[in-house]
């Protein structure tokens, strides 16, 4: 049986390999790239993602994540 923190590192992983894989870049330089395909590619309540996208990928703010899903639009 793995950790719960184990497991979560590999998740975290594997999606930050597959949208290098899409992209070619890595997610944390391309933070409005990332969230945008973060958001498209997951099936999850907004508030989930971006919750996501705060704790576990990017480090940053959830404000500044929404700031980055406005300037999209």
């Amino acid at each position: 049986m793995k950790s719960v923190t184990v497991a979560l590192l590999e998740i975290i992983e594997e999606t930050r390999r597959k949208f290098f894989e899409e992209h070619g870049k890595n997610a944390e330089d391309e933070k409005r790239l990332f969230i945008n395909w973060y958001v498209e590619n997951n099936n999850a309540p907004l508030r989930v993602l971006i919750n996501d996208l705060s704790d576990y990928y990017l480090h940053i703010s959830e404000n500044r994540i929404i700031r980055y899903l406005n300037e999209g639009k």
